[in-house]
Formats: structure tokens, sequence, C-alpha cells
């Protein structure tokens, strides 16, 4: 809780002398009951500590010159609690993505009371330095990422994690008898799936225009317009003259960004994502577990002519979804991954990522070299 600045007016402006004090309480465990308040509010007792609770007492004295119109609108800048870094074990406070979402799955108060043993700290800390990244955003060299707002502890917790995750494009998978956290980044593939280890049919699906936009809306809350609900807007008029000049939008909401241009960088890379659209599921052998959720891979299979991209290595796709048959075969559920994504300071004008170099069954082309 970070002290508010109504004390700073008061030794500055003479105004506000003898008739507006202001005793700030930070929420500690041990926290005692504001004395000030004890003494004025004859209910309020030395057992009202609000002990776990932030909050200011505010007492103000009537005066026409000090409060012309009225009673003031009291409002204050703050920061949330502090929480622990695995990298350097220290305990204060941050806005890193990954350190709030670490906190929020072990506080055994509010959060999910996971024991640490569970969390795979090794990803956290890579993931968190991958936040913490100065990158130049909006002509502005800033941390990658960030994460500022308020958690409401009615909502359940798989909203509550969604919400947070959307500050880092990030996403949490359990491996290996721990909790990881992998962020959506430019990633080498680690692994191929070809038809040594694919086994059995396959299942495909080429998108629509249910998942497919030129214009992404994103609701935030913006810290430059005094914390106030905020709309950014990416669009790209060459993708939809792409789609035939039909406008194909979808709002998104970024409850936990609260700089604009985050907000735009985040959606720009939505933006392209809905451009790389193929999906694919297939079951593979059980070398299929060498690779896990997030991973970047190939897959190199001629019956839908992947075999030749990428220099013959075949076409990038990220796992999505790993699932272990009873006859030890590997379910993948993979969707189409493009680097060009990635890069927020433009958006692409078409997809560079190839489908497929089977020839066009629309064009005919001519035999040549016949031989009788």
């Amino acid at each position: 809780f970070e002290s508010v600045y109504l004390n700073d007016i008061v030794s500055s402006d003479s105004r506000f002398s003898g008739v507006l004090n202001v005793y700030t309480h930070t929420g500690t465990d041990n926290q005692t009951a504001d004395s000030n308040l004890v003494a004025s509010v004859p209910n309020w007792t030395s057992a009202h500590r609000l002990r776990g609770t932030s909050y200011v007492y505010v007492k103000l004295k009537f005066d026409q010159d000090a409060y012309p119109q009225g009673l003031p609108t009291i409002t204050a800048d703050l920061k949330g609690k502090k929480v622990y870094d695995p990298r350097n074990s220290a305990t204060a406070w941050s806005d890193n993505p990954i350190l709030c979402i670490r906190d929020y799955l072990t506080n055994t108060r509010y959060g999910r009371g996971i024991a640490t043993s569970l969390i795979d700290d090794t990803s956290f800390n890579a993931s968190a330095n991958y936040c913490d990244a100065n990158v130049t955003i909006g002509g502005v060299s800033k941390k990658r990422y960030t994460l500022n707002g308020i958690v409401n502890t009615s909502q359940g917790s798989m909203t509550i994690l969604k919400q947070l995750l959307t500050a880092c494009k990030g996403f949490l998978i359990f491996s290996g008898g721990k909790y990881k956290i992998i962020i959506d980044k430019p990633e080498t593939a680690t692994f191929t799936f070809d038809e040594d280890n694919i086994v059995g049919q396959w299942t495909i699906g080429l998108g629509s225009k249910n998942n497919q936009f030129n214009r992404i809306r994103t609701n935030f809350i913006n810290s430059d317009k005094q914390w106030q609900p905020d709309i950014a807007v990416v669009e790209s008029s060459t993708l939809r003259t792409q789609d035939n000049g039909l406008l194909l939008e979808k709002t998104i909401s970024l409850p936990f960004t609260t700089d604009i241009d985050r907000a735009k960088m985040i959606t720009t890379m939505n933006l392209n994502q809905s451009r790389q659209k193929i999906s694919c599921e297939f079951n593979s052998t059980i070398e299929g577990l060498r690779a896990e959720v997030g991973d970047v891979v190939y897959i190199k299979h001629s019956t839908v002519g992947w075999q030749f991209l990428n220099a013959n290595a075949g076409k990038k796709f990220r796992i999505t979804r790993l699932t272990l048959k009873n006859n030890d075969e590997v379910r993948v559920q993979a969707i189409e991954y493009s680097d060009d994504s990635y890069d927020y300071g433009t958006i692409f004008q078409s997809d560079t990522a190839p489908n497929t170099n089977l020839p066009d069954v629309t064009q005919t082309k001519i035999p040549v070299n016949l031989v009788v």
C-alpha cells in the first residue's frame, strides 16, 4: 500500500492546515487499531485492527475556504501487497506479472494455496526475466510486460488466473508433477513429428471467419487517464481487403494491462495470430512425450504437403494439448505457429507462414518432356 499524497498536500497548502488529517495503514498481520479513529469514533475500539486490510482514515474539519465545493472526492494511487521473488529470495512490491501470478497460486489467504514445492521456479524465473526485459513500445523503452489491477476474490480462481495471464500472454501447465508457466513468445522448434512417429488418421481444421480478424478492440484500464476504462483498437486495412472488405472484428479484455502501448502490442500479436488459423490433431507414438504443451515443433508429413517447408524441416506448430492414451499412443493437438506473429511493430499484410507446398488445385500446369 503506497501512502496517498494527501499528507504532502497538507504540508504544502496552508488552506488544509488544521482541517485535514490523513492516517494510512498498510494492512500488516500485526497491525493495531488506529488510535485517532478510536478516540474520534465511539464504536471503534482497539479490537478493530483490520489486520490484513489496508485502509486510509481521513478526518476533515468543515472549512468553506478549504472545501468551497463541499466534501471532496478522495482518491489514492496505491501499490499492492509485497510478493516473493524466487530469483533473489526477496519479498517486495513488484508489477512483474509472473511474480504476481506465483503469489496468487501459493497464497493461502486469497489464492490457491498451492505448495511452493509444486511450483517450477525455473520456468517462473525465466518468464519473470522475459517480462522485465526492456523493449521499445510506442517509441519508448519500457518493461515488456507489467501487471496492474485489482483481484476480485469473489470470482472463481480459474477466472482470476486467466485474467492475470492476459497481462503477459502466458499460460499454465502441469508437467512433471509441477506447475510451469509459459509465455506465448517466439520459440525455436524442439521436436519433429513426422511419418515415423505419427500414426492413424488426422484431424485438420482450417479455421473460419469466427476466429480470423482484421480488427480487434481491447478494453483496458488506462493509467494515463486517471485509471479510467479505455479502448485500444488495432486494425489492418490490408487484411480487410484480403477479406473482401468484410469487417471481422473481435473485442478482448486486458484487465491487468494499464499502458496503452502494451495493450496495442498484445492486441497486435493477437491479431497476427488470428491469421495463423490452421490446427491439427493426430496420434503419435510414445516418442511424442519428448515434447510438452507449449513447445514449438515441426510437423513434417507428405499427406498435407508440409515436408518441404522451412528448408525441408516441416511446418511449425505450437502444442496446445498432449494426452497419453491407454495403448501408449499420445494424442497431440497443435495450432499453427509463425515467428512473424510476434512482430508487434507491424501488422503484416499477408500470411507469412505458408500453409502447404502442394500444387494449386485451381491451376493446370502444361505437361513438358512428354515421351512416347
